[in-house]
């Protein structure tokens, strides 16, 4: 298509869902004008005129303005050939068609791909400074009016919070190499074995996360009779978390073993069986849960997708603690296994990738923060976090009053990953926790980022105590 393009929206917060759409309609054209809205919600929302200039700046569009006279008056004045419309819109009333019709413009509906990066849109160069941006994290906190000391008075409440994590525990070995060469008799890189080393991993590093926090913490999973399962259950215990495994015969304990070489993961070698536990097994697990005297202020299912969390358990153990009004978190990861998002149904608060999300609603076509809106609505979820690797995260849903926006995009805070092992862990845990106290869903996200720049920046998914981000924004812990 030739001539010039038209978008229009709000954009009161950017996000990848917007650098996807804005992307997609500058290809449709010779030029791409976006109009901005005149609203603005409070004064904590840039004003419009603050929103058009950013689009420019960044060199997202040819030319934006702010649509004082609204939308059909902006249309008229600008005739576009094309007006590009994300997705969702596709089967609703359009009133832009019917005006473009006039001059023989045309709609066209689409909310770009899902593998462009925000980054790689705004050509962002990494900085060799400081791997954790602080004064990023320090200014994205001052945007949202929230100050670190009030940050500081949440983490500092997490000491003594009584949570349960449920899911897949895994063994993590690192074999670290140094490169040889290439092999003459086949095309194969030859590297020397130099250092092993092992860590906790799935579940069992969820919970050692959130004892690390303050939290009493306990450990239900599910491990073989082998070296494996005893090296998991000698370090779980070493942390100081209640661990209750149960020992399935049928099985080895779950093992991912990585060789690395100067940084970079070569290989990956998973040792694992998916098969559901017998259902002995997984009425001995109910009756530990249920019959416990004290009820935990959150329940974390941590899901690999290696058969320990059937749907019908996992329901069965959700109503169970949505009766007594227990916060339940969940998080479900598509990685190199097949993961079901679905089975959480009626869990507060769920924290899938983007892939993970769009994999349960089988969306592909939808802008992310659609699919972010669609995912909790369908999972009838209070809250949830879209996280985007590189591009950061959405956040949906307002838990409580003082939240400004039902949806809040939050940078990475860290884009120099070392090993991004782990990063979703330890912001399902700090995010989690916050969220069942009583922290909105941007301090909750914010903090939730911050410990996952913690993690991504070293090899091996290692707890993270409090004190880690204290150190890391200069505050002294006051708990």
């Amino acid at each position: 298509m030739n001539g010039r393009v038209f978008v229009s929206g709000n954009f009161f917060s950017l996000h990848a869902g917007h650098f996807r759409l804005l992307r997609f309609a500058s290809e449709l054209g010779s030029e791409l004008v976006v109009g901005v809205s005149s609203i603005r919600p409070s004064e904590s929302f840039p004003s419009a005129h603050d929103r058009a200039l950013m689009l420019t700046e960044l060199r997202l569009c040819d030319r934006a303005f702010v649509m004082e006279d609204g939308l059909e008056a902006a249309l008229l004045r600008e005739k576009p050939q094309t007006v590009v419309k994300g997705k969702e819109f596709e089967f609703l009333s359009n009133t832009e068609e019917v005006i473009i019709s006039r001059w023989g413009g045309k709609l066209v509906f689409g909310s770009g791909e899902s593998s462009y990066s925000g980054r790689d849109l705004l050509r962002a160069e990494q900085t060799i400074a400081t791997p954790i941006n602080v004064e990023q994290f320090r200014s994205c906190c001052k945007q949202h009016g929230i100050s670190i000391s009030e940050l500081a008075n949440w983490l500092s409440r997490l000491a003594g919070l009584n949570v349960v994590v449920i899911g897949d525990s895994i063994v993590d070995e690192y074999v670290t190499t140094a490169p040889v060469g290439l092999s003459r008799e086949d095309p194969t890189i030859v590297v020397r074995p130099e250092r092993e080393q092992r860590y906790i991993g799935g579940a069992a590093i969820v919970a050692a996360h959130c004892q690390a926090l303050g939290a009493n913490t306990t450990l239900h999973t599910l491990i073989g009779q082998d070296d494996a399962g005893d090296y998991l259950t000698a370090e779980i215990k070493k942390l100081g978390v209640d661990f209750e495994p149960l020992r399935d015969p049928s099985r080895p304990t779950t093992t991912k073993r990585r060789y690395r070489c100067e940084g970079k993961t070569l290989l990956r070698v998973n040792q694992f069986r998916q098969h559901h536990p017998h259902t002995t097994l997984q009425q001995e697990l109910i009756d530990k849960l249920t019959s416990k005297s004290t009820v935990p202020d959150l329940v974390i299912f941590s899901d690999f997708s290696y058969g320990l969390l059937p749907e019908p358990f996992v329901q069965r153990v959700i109503q169970h603690y949505r009766e007594s009004k227990v916060f339940v978190a969940a998080d479900s990861q598509t990685s190199s296994q097949l993961g079901d998002l679905g089975k959480f149904k009626y869990a507060d608060y769920i924290t899938p990738t983007e892939l993970e999300a769009r994999s349960c609603l089988k969306d592909d076509m939808n802008g992310v923060a659609t699919v972010g809106q669609l995912i909790r609505s369908q999972l009838h979820s209070r809250a949830a976090a879209v996280t985007l690797g590189r591009d950061g995260l959405i956040l949906f849903g307002s838990l409580h009053k003082d939240d400004i926006c039902s949806v809040v995009p939050l940078p990475a805070f860290n884009d120099q990953a070392i090993d991004p092992a782990g990063a979703g862990d330890s912001f399902l845990v700090l995010s989690a926790m916050l969220l069942s106290i009583g922290a909105s869903i941007t301090v909750s996200g914010l903090l939730g980022s911050l410990i996952a720049a913690i993690q991504v920046g070293r090899v091996g998914n290692l707890p993270i105590s409090s004190d880690a981000i204290f150190d890391l924004l200069h505050l002294t812990n006051v708990s």
